[in-house]
């Protein structure tokens, strides 16, 4: 839904084929909605950079399109002394990546933010959140819709083959048809070809 959404929004003529009834039914639907802050990666791996730039393009456009989402932030606890140098390490590692929200806990300012939670330290990730999986796929349908892309569901792949003019691609389901394109984009998760 992303990708065809960008392509049709710069003036791509876009088929989307969809082998479910509807989006969203496959490995999608099972995402943690988790999103990420970008600490863990190797430092200036591409990962960390995507990570950290695309999380936040995702917070701009869950605002711009209403998409149901929240910073609830994220605690890396150490609850003894000898876990004290992990939280630094993943400290270093977050900043070393350009990850420069992260707030240094210590067991008083952690006692007055979790009750409940008994630690030497802490390290506060304030831009981890959550999101809507499903709101943020109907959202980028809808926008699909408007930039004019068609959306086949119910439309099976069943094989592409290059040629000359660029790629003829099978597609099974009630009406099957073969189609030419200059590009395929196979987003098919655990079904790809």
């Amino acid at each position: 839904l992303a990708i065809s959404y960008n392509l049709s929004m710069r003036g791509k003529e876009v088929i989307l084929v969809e082998k479910e009834k509807q989006f969203g039914t496959g490995v999608s639907s099972r995402s943690s909605e988790v999103i990420h802050a970008g600490i863990y990666y190797n430092k200036g791996s591409l990962k960390s950079r995507l990570c950290i730039r695309g999380k936040e393009l995702l917070y701009e456009f869950c605002n711009k399109y209403s998409v149901r989402h929240d910073r609830i932030g994220k605690l890396f606890i150490a609850v003894s002394d000898d876990e004290i140098s992990r939280i630094e390490i993943i400290n270093r590692n977050a900043i070393e990546n350009g990850l420069m929200d992260l707030i240094e806990l210590d067991s008083k300012q952690l006692n007055k933010l979790e009750p409940f939670i008994k630690g030497k330290s802490a390290l506060l990730s304030p831009s981890t959140g959550i999101i809507d999986s499903h709101g943020l796929m109907q959202a980028l349908l809808n926008l699909n819709n408007s930039y004019g892309t068609k959306y086949a569901v119910l439309s099976t792949v069943l094989g592409a083959e290059h040629n000359n003019s660029g790629w003829s691609v099978k597609i099974g389901g009630v009406e099957p048809i073969t189609i030419t394109s200059r590009a395929i984009v196979n987003a098919a998760g655990l079904y790809s070809l």
